[in-house]
C-alpha cells in the first residue's frame, strides 16, 4: 500500500470554513511572533474559535524542533498550544464562533437520537470488529519493526474531527466541535459510518437541573469504559447558555460551564450528563473507572467525578489553560498539563491536591502512558518535542524533536512504538517508544489533530481538521483488515512509498 506524499506546510485554520483551510494549506507558513499570535487568535475568536485545546495551536509560535522552555503566554493561543494561529484552537473550539454552534444546527449529520441514524448506517449492531477478527494481536509483530501502511481515507462522512478514539471493541468514536456538533461512530470491521449523534439534548433528561430544556453541547475528546460499551465525551460549551467560548477566554467568567455527556452503545444515544466547568477539552478514566477526571480550559483546573454517583469529588487547581492528562495504576495519581503555562502536574486524587513537578518546554499538550504504566509521555507541541518521563517520580529521561506541532498521540498495545500527529505538517510520525527515534512519517490529511491505536486490528486512525480520518496499518499485513485496498486521499498526491516505521 503506498503512502501519500507530504503536503507542504498545512496551515493552522483547520477548523475554519473549507475554503479558508485549503487557501490556508496554499499559503506558505511564517513565523508566529508572540504579538502576531495574540491579534490573529482574538480576530479568529470571533469566528472559528480557537480550540482552546488548541494550545495546540498556540504550540505551533515555539521553534520547530527543540524543547524550548518557553512558554507561550496565555493569550491568544488556541488551545491545542499553538498559540499560534490559532490554529488549532480554533478548531476546537468552540470556536467561537460558535456561532456556530447553532450553526451546526441540526443535527448534523443526524442521526437521529434513537438510533436510527440517519446515515443509517448499523442501526442496531454494536460495530463488527469483534466478530469480524479472527487474529490474535498478540501475534502482530513487534510494532517497532513494522511499516505504517496508508489504507484508506474516509471522506464524505459527515466528520470535521478535532478527536478520534477507539474503544478496542469493534467502535470508533470522531468528535466535531462546533463546526457539526455531533459525533460519528464508526464499525472499525467494515470502516463505515455505525452512527451520526446530535449533540443536543434536556440536561434534565440525563440527570442535570437548572439549565434550559435544550442545549447543544461541541464534542471535543472522548474516553471510553474498557468493555467499550460507554463513551465519556467533553463538550467545549452549552449553546445558548452564557456567552460563547472560545479557546482564548475572551469572555471571560461570562462563560458559562459546561458538560460531559455520556453515550451508551446498547441504547445508541447519551444516557447521562455531568457538570464540569468551562470549556472542558480532554477527560481520562482511572484505570478502576471510579474517577472521571476533566480539564477545564477555561478555569485552569481540573473536575474530579465520582463516576458512582455523579458527583464532584474535587476540584483541584492547576494553572493556564490545562489538557492532557493520565491516570496512573493506583488509581490516586494522575498528570496534567498546563498548556499555557508550559507546566507539568502530579495530581494527588485521593487529597484533591497538585504540584508543579516540571517547567517544560513550550506548550506541553498531550500525556500518554505506557502499557506497563512505568513511563510518561508528553508532547510539547510548542517546542515541536516528545519528552520521556519516569512515570513514578516525573524524572526526565529523554527528549527528541517531533515534526511541526505534535499534538496528539497514542501508543501501540506493546508499548514499543509512539504515534504522534504532526498539526502543521499534516503528517502522522512514528516513534520508537525506547529511543525516541522517529521510525517514520506519513503524510495524513489537511491539520492532523487526533490519533488512536486501535489493538483488535493494530490500525492507526488518525484525525484531520480538514474533514476526513486517514487509516494506516501497523502490523506488516498480520492484521484481520491489512489486505483491504488503500483509497488515496484527496488531501495528498499518491506515492510509490511506504513510510517506514
Amino acid at each position: 500500500m503506498s503512502q501519500l506524499p507530504i503536503v507542504p506546510d498545512a496551515t493552522d485554520l483547520a477548523a475554519e470554513p473549507a475554503a479558508l483551510r485549503q487557501a490556508a494549506a496554499a499559503r506558505p507558513r511564517v513565523l508566529r511572533s508572540a504579538a502576531a499570535l495574540l491579534t490573529v487568535g482574538l480576530l479568529l475568536t470571533g469566528c472559528a474559535g480557537t480550540d482552546g485545546d488548541s494550545p495546540d495551536d498556540q504550540g505551533s509560535a515555539a521553534t520547530a524542533s527543540g524543547t524550548q522552555d518557553g512558554g507561550t503566554g496565555d493569550g491568544g493561543q488556541d488551545d491545542d498550544g499553538s498559540a499560534s494561529s490559532d490554529k488549532d484552537g480554533e478548531a476546537d473550539a468552540s470556536s467561537d464562533g460558535d456561532d456556530g454552534a447553532d450553526d451546526s444546527g441540526g443535527d448534523k449529520d443526524g442521526e437521529d437520537k434513537d438510533g436510527e441514524d440517519k446515515d443509517g448506517e448499523d442501526k442496531d449492531g454494536k460495530g463488527g470488529a469483534e466478530e469480524s477478527d479472527s487474529v490474535d494481536p498478540a501475534d502482530f509483530p513487534a510494532s517497532n519493526t513494522t511499516t505504517l501502511t496508508h489504507m484508506e481515507t474516509l471522506r464524505d462522512v459527515g466528520v470535521e474531527p478535532k478527536s478520534v478514539v477507539s474503544n478496542q471493541h469493534g467502535l470508533m468514536i470522531a468528535n466535531n466541535v462546533v463546526y457539526q456538533h455531533n459525533v460519528v461512530l464508526f464499525d472499525t470491521a467494515t470502516r463505515k459510518v455505525f452512527q451520526t449523534l446530535d449533540d443536543t439534548v434536556n440536561p434534565a433528561e440525563l440527570g442535570v437541573e437548572g439549565l434550559p430544556d435544550e442545549v447543544s453541547g461541541a464534542p471535543v475528546e472522548a474516553t471510553w469504559t474498557k468493555d467499550g460499551e460507554h463513551a465519556y465525551v467533553t463538550q467545549y460549551g452549552l449553546y445558548p447558555v452564557g456567552t460563547a467560548p472560545d479557546d482564548n477566554c475572551t469572555a471571560g467568567s461570562d462563560i458559562a460551564p459546561s458538560l460531559v455527556y455520556r453515550y451508551s452503545v446498547e441504547e445508541k444515544d447519551w444516557d447521562a450528563a455531568y457538570r464540569v466547568g468551562r470549556v472542558p477539552k480532554y477527560l481520562a478514566l482511572s484505570p478502576d473507572e471510579s474517577r472521571l477526571l476533566v480539564t477545564n480550559w477555561c478555569d485552569s483546573n481540573m473536575t474530579v467525578i465520582d463516576t458512582a454517583s455523579g458527583e464532584t469529588e474535587h476540584t483541584i487547581p492547576l494553572d493556564t489553560m490545562p489538557r492532557g492528562i493520565v491516570v496512573l495504576p493506583d488509581n490516586k495519581t494522575a498528570y496534567a498539563t498546563a498548556m499555557w503555562a508550559d507546566k507539568l502536574y502530579r495530581v494527588d486524587l485521593e487529597k484533591g491536591t497538585s504540584e508543579v513537578v516540571m517547567h517544560t518546554g513550550a506548550n506541553p499538550r498531550h500525556l500518554t502512558l505506557s502499557p506497563d504504566g512505568k513511563t510518561l509521555y508528553m508532547t510539547l507541541s510548542g517546542a515541536d518535542e516528545i519528552v520521556k518521563m519516569d512515570a513514578e517520580t516525573g524524572e526526565v529521561i529523554a527528549s527528541a524533536p517531533a515534526g511541526d506541532e505534535p499534538r496528539s498521540m497514542d501508543i501501540s498495545a506493546d508499548g514499543t512504538a509512539l504515534y504522534v500527529v504532526n498539526y502543521y505538517d499534516s503528517t502522522v510520525s512514528k516513534i520508537d517508544a525506547e529511543t525516541l527515534e522517529i521510525l517514520g512519517t506519513a503524510p495524513a490529511g489537511v491539520n492532523t489533530i487526533g490519533i488512536t491505536y486501535d489493538k483488535p486490528s493494530g490500525e492507526v486512525w488518525v484525525a484531520n481538521y480538514g474533514g476526513t480520518i486517514d487509516i494506516y496499518d501497523d502490523t506488516d499485513g498480520a492484521g484481520p483488515r491489512a489486505g483491504g485496498s488503500e483509497e488515496d486521499s484527496e488531501d495528498s498526491e499518491d506515492s510509490e512509498d511506504d513510510a517506514e516505521g
